[in-house]
């Protein structure tokens, strides 16, 4: 929060749309007083992640569920303002939050669970590197491990129609 100092980070959800709150993300100091907040394009239902996206300071990574689940979009917000840094439309609707993981470019990239595939973004820019398993849906946050040999585990659950599926990667060296 502005001058560091410490508070939290929530989503407002689509339970009441229409509401003054629908689709925004918002920061309360330790006192529970409004820091700021910042309207997306969506429903902001999952947990937002706290990154180092390139700039030294933690800053706020949100999903968004657009038009009723049929597409989303990743915003990184600054995390004393809520400016936006830059916002990325995905392959898919994002109900299950995002996972950061520094893949090798000195700050945290986005992996980002979506209902069409796992969108990889560059932290930095917001730029979509990679889209796996497109076809599958992922509701939850994807879990980073780091695995016997030095490497980098990222685990994801996903669905297709009614068969649940779990994949694990090692993908980086973590050394």
């Amino acid at each position: 929060l502005p001058g560091a100092a410490t508070g939290i980070v929530f989503g407002t959800s689509g339970e009441f749309g229409g509401a003054a709150d629908t689709n925004k993300v918002i920061a309360l100091d330790n006192s529970c007083n409004l820091a700021w907040s910042a309207t997306l394009n969506g429903t902001t239902s999952s947990s937002p992640a706290l990154a180092n996206v390139g700039n030294g300071r933690l800053d706020v990574i949100e999903g968004t569920v657009n038009g009723g689940g049929a597409g989303g979009s990743v915003y990184a917000l600054n995390g004393q303002t809520g400016a936006v840094l830059w916002s990325t439309a995905v392959s898919g609707a994002v109900y299950g939050g995002v996972a950061t993981v520094d893949l090798g470019t000195g700050y945290q990239d986005v992996i980002v669970p979506t209902t069409d595939g796992v969108n990889i973004l560059d932290g930095k820019s917001g730029a979509i590197v990679q889209t796996i398993l497109s076809g599958y849906g992922f509701q939850n946050v994807p879990l980073v491990t780091n695995d016997p040999g030095g490497k980098l585990g990222i685990t994801l659950a996903g669905y297709q129609r009614d068969t649940s599926y779990v994949w694990h990667y090692a993908v980086a060296s973590n050394g």
